[in-house]
């Protein structure tokens, strides 16, 4: 795949508020997140709402697959995978997160109505 142009300043921040929804694709949100570690070098990390979002093991690890399908890893470490898949059932459900440019790691989930905090 050939590598796109980095949006404009002004491109991005039109495109905000949809990448903090998680309302683009998982490679529009990688676009959108290489041009913030360029213009905010010193931010870490940025808050992340995903929906649909599917909790999935992956031989050591956590990730959560979108709504095409694709996975996004959780961060290494995050300890309630089991308890975020019970929550889903195996369904999609709702999260919210830090996005560190490579993981993400839940904060809360939304499923049946409920939120319910990580």
């Amino acid at each position: 795949m050939a590598e796109q142009e980095r949006p404009s300043c002004e491109d991005a921040l039109t495109e905000l508020y949809t990448f903090l929804d998680g309302e683009l694709t998982a490679e529009k949100r990688e676009h959108i997140a290489h041009h913030l570690d360029d213009c905010n070098p010193w931010l870490e990390r940025y808050p992340l709402g995903l929906s649909p979002a599917v909790p999935v093991r992956r031989e050591d690890s956590w990730a959560v697959a979108d709504g095409e399908g694709r996975l996004l890893p959780l961060r290494r470490g995050f300890a309630l995978g089991w308890e975020l898949r019970a929550v889903s059932g195996g369904s999609p459900i709702g999260l919210f997160g830090e996005w560190d440019g490579e993981s993400l790691l839940p904060l809360s989930a939304s499923a049946g109505g409920r939120l319910i905090a990580l």
